[in-house]
């Protein structure tokens, strides 16, 4: 059985969360409020989810949500089981979800050096907050780890909000702890597929949309 090292830093971070409406605000240590990254970016209207929603219907596509988000959480803690070294990550899980699991074990094998895991992060310069997968390192390299399930393949475009996110993150995680963080990675349990997908990207190009969707969130208000 592989066994992850962790590297916690001195103190981490435990924020409150509450929803506002539809929305998820984190509380800071020093008492601010600020929005989720999810709450950010969620903002901006997906023509794409829009004809996707007509075509199936309302009651359809509502179940069909449903259906992503709880495969994509049930998934999400097997992962993070296996980093905290749970000798049996997929005790209890439906065979559809073990399937998944399965194909992203030959990247979770790519990961070690573990500093935090399921953790909120916050940026006083973005007045954003939001809540980490994993920082470790992956194939040696300190980066932001994020775990996705899909019903299919997708393309760097459709998936370019994970992207934002995680630079989100990277930022945040740097601001907090101090360790500079230069790469994400984008780690994909495919449902219509039988290997992953994984992203490897420097967070350089994702830096302006990041500051363009925050300024854009914060019009809005």
């Amino acid at each position: 059985m592989l066994v992850y090292k962790h590297i916690s830093p001195s103190h981490v971070h435990e924020l409150s969360a509450k929803m506002v409406g539809k929305q998820r605000w984190y509380k800071t240590p020093e008492g601010n409020f600020y929005p989720s990254i999810t709450t950010v970016l969620g903002i901006k209207e997906k023509p794409a989810l829009i004809a996707w929603r007509k075509s199936l219907g309302a009651s359809k596509a509502d179940a069909e949500t449903a259906r992503a988000a709880y495969r994509g959480e049930m998934v999400h803690l097997m992962c993070e089981k296996a980093l905290m070294n749970n000798p049996n990550p997929t005790e209890g899980q439906k065979l559809e979800h073990i399937k998944l699991f399965t194909q992203l074990k030959f990247a979770l094998k790519r990961i070690d050096n573990i500093r935090i895991q399921e953790k909120p992060v916050f940026s006083n310069l973005f007045e954003v907050a939001g809540r980490v997968d994993v920082v470790a390192e992956y194939e040696g390299v300190l980066s932001v780890i994020d775990f996705k399930t899909s019903n299919n393949n997708k393309s760097d475009e459709m998936v370019e909000d994970y992207f934002i996110q995680e630079t989100f993150y990277a930022l945040a995680y740097r601001e907090v702890y101090g360790e500079k963080i230069n790469r994400i990675v984008t780690i994909m349990a495919v449902e219509n597929g039988g290997l992953p997908m994984i992203w490897r990207k420097s967070i350089t190009p994702y830096l302006y949309p990041l500051e363009q969707r925050v300024n854009a969130f914060y019009q809005s208000l």
